[in-house]
């Protein structure tokens, strides 16, 4: 677990986003978390596509719908954790516990 804050709205989507990605597709997703400043990270789910390799995911503001994308910001995720292992962390987080 990291010391930095992550940003509240970026861990209810990549949830939504990784969730939606491995029941729509039957695939796996996971969470990519990067460092954008001071103190603060980002997290964004990506997809594992049929190839292997793995996409970046994001719902759009427009319509909502599920979309493989880009990064959000240019900085290199430092870790990943697969969804579950994100959702356990937030929620120790969450109720206090680092």
């Amino acid at each position: 677990m990291t010391s930095n804050t992550l940003k509240h709205n970026c861990v209810t989507n990549s949830i939504r986003d990784g969730w939606t990605y491995e029941l729509k597709t039957g695939l796996q997703s996971r969470i990519a978390i990067s460092h954008i400043e001071k103190g603060v990270d980002h997290a964004q789910a990506q997809g594992r596509l049929s190839n292997g390799s793995w996409a970046y995911l994001t719902s759009h503001k427009s319509d909502g719908l599920l979309r493989l994308w880009e990064k959000h910001f240019l900085q290199e995720p430092y870790r990943y954790l697969t969804l579950d292992e994100f959702i356990i962390e937030q929620n120790k987080i969450r109720k206090g516990g680092r």
